[in-house]
């Protein structure tokens, strides 16, 4: 199964590799201006940070990305589709359960957060009192 990620328009991407042996990896193939910088350990295994500074829209759409690291004996590759396009504005849903009591009461607020870019807010009161919940994908 090939590993699916989404790089937003006009913002940088950065995807941290699974971990690899001490020598380099390196892309084989890949969208332009995609690199890949890597850090080891002395347990002889690493890290790959595959990053993109700010894809931009003649660049949207689905790019393989291959990439390729070898212990000494044999290559090891990773795919991965890369899809590059706008993103969905940050929603925040408040839950409240129950949603309705008594001052004093207990209530369990659940915060559930979908897309990815932006700032909202939502405002609750609790015991008579509003109460802002803020996140911003940015």
């Amino acid at each position: 199964m090939m590993a699916i990620f989404f790089a937003p328009l006009n913002l940088n991407f950065a995807f941290a590799s699974v971990p690899t042996p001490n020598n380099a990896p390196r892309i084989i193939t890949g969208p332009q201006g995609l690199s890949i910088t890597s850090a080891s350990n002395t347990a002889g295994t690493g890290t790959a940070l595959l990053s993109w500074n700010t894809p931009t829209a003649n660049q949207q759409g689905v790019h393989e990305v291959i990439l390729e690291v070898t212990d000494g004996r044999a290559p090891i590759t990773q795919r991965y589709l890369l899809t590059v396009g706008n993103v969905i504005p940050l929603s925040l849903n408040v839950v409240a359960t129950p949603q309705f009591g008594n001052v004093g009461d207990s209530v369990t607020i659940t915060h559930i957060a979908t897309g990815g870019q932006g700032p909202v807010t939502r405002t609750l009161m609790v015991d008579g009192i509003n109460r802002t919940a803020n996140l911003d994908a940015n």
